[in-house]
């Protein structure tokens, strides 16, 4: 009778070796796909706050740059002469409220012809918010503080203001003096927010004021 070859296969010594570097590749493979939706997930959240400071930063802009000409609010271009330079245009105003201040903008409303619309923005527990009642045709405006105000944007542990004097360049606001020898050409805004254990970062947006 010949004998039959010996079947072949593994042993259990190769079979334990086997399901551990299954198991090594497996948690490997595990720790890579964890860290790479974390990072997304990282991405993600730094790309929406990104998104909503340009939503803010934007708005102050606009609301700016929609502001009300300068003769609506200060009696035409002979009494502006009258006063003498203004550092601000009369539609912005920037008022001590307390222990922090306001930045008060009268503009033109995003619909409607022959209205205004006045407008603040202020830092408050961490949140900017801006309040915006709806655009009137006749003095006195709405008052800001008779509606409720929006959170623009969380996180923020500072917001300051600066007007730019051609000659002189930049000064802090608020300005107490309402004259001063020359007007301001532009604006700059800057938000501070707080980083996940990280410093403080700043965001600025310069606005010109033709």
């Amino acid at each position: 009778m010949t004998p039959r070859a010996p079947q072949g296969g593994f042993t259990l010594v190769e079979v334990l070796v086997a399901l551990l570097l299954m198991a090594v590749l497996s948690l490997v493979s595990w720790r890579g796909l964890d860290s790479v939706t974390r990072i997304r997930e990282h991405l993600e959240r730094d790309g929406e706050r990104d998104e909503a400071i340009l939503r803010a930063l934007g708005q102050l802009e606009r609301d700016v740059r929609m502001r009300a000409p300068d003769h609506v609010l200060d009696g035409g271009a002979l009494a502006s002469a009258a006063v003498g330079p203004r550092l601000l245009p009369p539609a912005v105003a920037l008022a001590q409220a307390g222990q922090s201040w306001r930045l008060d903008v009268v503009r033109t409303p995003a619909e409607g012809e022959g209205a205004w619309q006045r407008v603040q923005w202020w830092q408050q527990d961490g949140v900017l918010r801006r309040a915006a009642p709806p655009a009137s045709d006749a003095y006195p405006l709405p008052d800001p503080e008779s509606v409720p105000s929006q959170p623009v944007l969380a996180g923020v542990t500072g917001f300051s203001v600066r007007a730019y004097i051609p000659g002189r360049g930049w000064m802090a606001l608020p300005q107490s003096a309402n004259q001063a020898a020359q007007a301001a050409s532009g604006l700059e805004f800057t938000l501070r927010l707080a980083a996940n254990g990280q410093p403080p970062q700043e965001y600025r947006r310069v606005v010109s004021l033709p």
